[in-house]
């Protein structure tokens, strides 16, 4: 292929604002919400969600969190479904089920028996190898995601591999918690005594 552009899209960077070099055809996906009408809308109206129902803003609204449907042909009336569009780059992860921080989570499927025992496998091959407990490893975790830095970090001397396959036991760590890990503490929480 002699289109040289990266995996993740490009067009979600510059989407909703006047482009300051060429750009090339692209897809993307956009959060979206099925929300009710709390007034008469019109498609692309600026919106706010307070307890499940939109209610149109100004541009710009410091509580606007998407628009309405662009691509509607009909209004929508008050008491009528429809698909809120959240702005783009204000999601907090998206694989077709999304987070914002506007928003609870849904509830995910409870894991099955299988995926249960393979997530704790997991964590205890870290703990494992790092010569600490299950409930250790899953307590210094659940720390580490509620800290703001180096209080976060746990340490055992200077002797331990301190790097794992991060992934593998975030993923592992989120399916048995519940707990969203954001990418930016997907790492490891262990720090050498120096």
């Amino acid at each position: 292929m002699s289109d040289k552009r990266k995996v993740s899209t490009d067009a979600l960077e510059t989407l909703g604002m006047i482009h300051e070099r060429d750009e090339k055809r692209d897809a993307i996906h956009l959060a979206v919400l099925p929300v009710k009408a709390g007034q008469k809308l019109t498609r692309g109206n600026h919106i706010e969600v307070r307890d499940g129902v939109a209610r149109a803003v100004p541009s710009g609204h410091p509580k606007a969190v998407g628009i309405v449907d662009p691509f509607l042909t009909v209004g929508v009336d008050e008491g009528e479904r429809f698909w809120l569009l959240l702005y783009p780059r204000t999601i907090q992860s998206l694989r077709h089920v999304w987070s914002h921080p506007a928003f609870p989570d849904e509830a995910a499927a409870a894991p099955s028996d299988s995926e249960t025992e393979s997530a704790k496998a997991a964590i205890r091959e870290v703990a494992d190898d790092l010569g600490v407990s299950y409930d250790v490893m899953m307590a210094g975790a659940k720390t580490w995601l509620s800290s703001n830095g180096w209080d976060g970090y746990m340490c055992f001397g200077d002797d331990l591999s301190y790097s794992w396959d991060m992934d593998r036991f975030w993923d592992a760590y989120a399916l048995l918690t519940g707990e969203q890990v954001h990418q930016e503490k997907r790492t490891s929480f262990f720090r050498c005594a120096c």
